[in-house]
């Protein structure tokens, strides 16, 4: 990850959800093993198992990947102050260039004013 910037904000996530999606999709295979073989085995007690694991993996998943989420964002939140406050500088610092570009400018236009006066008499 590329560490302060938006993209490996997003690189990460990617690389996440890529994980999470093998993850659950092993998951949903061994639960549907497990299924199959409660209900060739009428066993109601290994499904009601099944759907309570199921459920409490939901659970789980749901909470990191909001944990994850609410970590990103706060990097992302972090990564736009700091480039609010770069802007900020950069902008005083062209303001001032500016306000020295008109001084220059009309210390010009003076010193123009002289020699033509000067070249004039």
């Amino acid at each position: 990850m590329r560490h302060g910037t938006a993209q490996g904000a997003i690189d990460e996530t990617v690389n996440s959800i890529g994980y999470w999606t093998g993850a659950v999709a092993g998951l949903a295979a061994d639960i549907i093993s497990e299924r199959q073989a409660a209900a060739r085995n009428q066993d109601a007690a290994a499904a009601r198992r099944i759907d309570a694991r199921t459920a409490e993996i939901q659970r789980d998943t749901n909470r990191i990947r909001a944990q994850r989420v609410s970590r990103e964002i706060d990097e992302l939140r972090d990564e736009l102050a700091n480039a609010n406050a770069i802007i900020a500088t950069l902008t005083s610092g062209l303001r001032s260039a500016r306000a020295e570009n008109e001084n220059l400018k009309s210390s010009l236009q003076q010193l123009m004013a002289a020699v033509r006066k000067n070249t004039w008499q």
